[in-house]
């Protein structure tokens, strides 16, 4: 007999924009600031409070949508509290709750990466082929760099208010359910 799953596997995101979308370089950074790397916010504090196995943040993008979604493996009994301090880093974007600094690390942070990424022949391919497919045409690396290195804090704030709201909120959990955890949920999911 399989044994019960301990601990509850979260996405909480937003619906948001195509890879074609002016903005889609915004969404990058603000996946990097709350949850993209070891330093960055929702990373921290989750693993601060020994809440998680692991956590972190995603942008998924087709060519006219897409999603930002932060997904952690909370541990038993830290489902509530995870998915507040997630809440709360949600606001705090919107509310611009976060320094000139902090854009500067996260931008460096996506361009760093990718290049290291990119010294791989193999991911260059895919990284080439799943440009052309999905976009019709491919960026070149300068490029690419030069929209993530053009996100000010301002363009953050903007798609923040943006994005972080209710009607674009979706929430998907694997794991253990009890009575009362449904509008103990609901309490917390709401900007």
């Amino acid at each position: 007999m399989p044994s019960p799953i301990g601990q509850a596997n979260i996405l909480l995101g937003v619906r948001t924009y195509g890879l074609l979308h002016s903005d889609h370089p915004v969404l990058r950074v603000i996946a990097a600031l709350l949850g993209g790397y070891s330093s960055s916010r929702i990373f921290l504090e989750l693993r601060e409070r020994g809440l998680v196995y692991e956590a972190g943040m995603s942008v998924e993008s087709q060519v006219d949508i897409g999603n930002l979604a932060a997904y952690a493996n909370l541990k038993k009994g830290h489902l509530i509290e995870g998915l507040r301090i997630i809440m709360d880093h949600y606001r705090s974007m919107a509310a611009g709750e976060f320094s000139e600094e902090e854009v500067g690390c996260a931008k460096s942070y996506l361009i760093g990466a990718r290049k290291m990424d990119l010294e791989d022949s193999c991911n260059m391919a895919m990284d080439l082929a799943a440009q052309f497919a999905v976009c019709g045409r491919v960026m070149a690396i300068e490029e690419v760099d030069r929209r993530i290195e053009a996100v000010t804090p301002s363009d953050v704030q903007r798609v923040a208010q943006d994005i972080f709201i209710n009607e674009k909120l979706n929430l998907a959990i694997a794991g253990p359910y009890h009575q009362g955890l449904e509008k103990k949920i609901v309490k917390i999911l709401s900007f």
